[in-house]
């Protein structure tokens, strides 16, 4: 494991590494944030009454779903 950080310590463009790791670990948050938001829905919709409850479950999924393939861009790609 610690030879794929010793690869990165030689790799030319330490700045372009910093970069790749910073947007990594921002969609990792990203996603943390949307699975926090699915939860919060659900509580919402057993605490209070919604009309409209498919739309904000829809809303929240589509958000959370968005945010994993983020985050698996950023691991596969960059």
């Amino acid at each position: 494991m610690f030879d794929f950080f010793l690869l990165y310590l030689h790799y030319p463009d330490l700045f372009a590494m910093f970069i790749k790791l910073f947007g990594i670990v921002l969609s990792f948050l990203y996603v943390l944030y949307a699975f926090v938001m699915v939860k919060q829905v659900e509580v919402l919709i057993k605490t209070i009454q919604v009309h409209d409850n498919g739309v904000l479950k829809l809303a929240t999924l589509v958000q959370l779903i968005l945010s994993l393939i983020l985050l698996a861009y950023g691991i596969l790609i960059l």
